[in-house]
């Protein structure tokens, strides 16, 4: 089931991985009337020095028996040096480490906070650079 949570390339929106994952329950024997999700919201999300929200930035989840379906949203702005990581509330820290790219030069990495990286030989993050993190996750 993992696999179905994956986005792969030349996918066009989440609605092709819900019908996965809708699918997917339903090949082991389980009953899916539609995942109910929570509104989507910010809070709790703690943010450090250096980073501001732009656009949208939220995350939603859906309760599948005793596990959560996490999709998480943030846009970012780049205002300074970045002092610190990105901090998740409880009821949605990823279980295990996470990698992604957040923009064309940056990686953002998942060990109990959120943190950015460059790729090697890059220039550094500079102020009004962008950030993006849109990561679907089971926990």
């Amino acid at each position: 089931m993992a696999d179905n949570l994956k986005m792969k390339h030349g996918e066009p929106s989440w609605d092709v991985k819900y019908n996965a994952l809708v699918d997917a329950v339903e090949k082991m024997g389980g009953v899916v009337n539609g995942l109910q999700w929570t509104d989507r919201t910010g809070t709790g999300i703690v943010l450090p020095a250096g980073l501001q929200y732009i656009d949208q930035n939220w995350y939603m989840y859906a309760q599948v028996g005793q596990h959560k379906l996490v999709h998480l949203h943030l846009n970012l702005k780049v205002t300074g040096e970045i002092k610190g990581s990105i901090v998740l509330p409880d009821v949605i820290k990823m279980w295990a480490p996470a990698i992604g790219l957040a923009n064309d030069h940056t990686f953002w990495d998942y060990h109990g906070a959120i943190g950015f990286y460059q790729l090697a030989n890059q220039r550094a993050l500079a102020v009004n650079d962008t950030l993006l993190i849109d990561k679907v996750y089971g926990i």
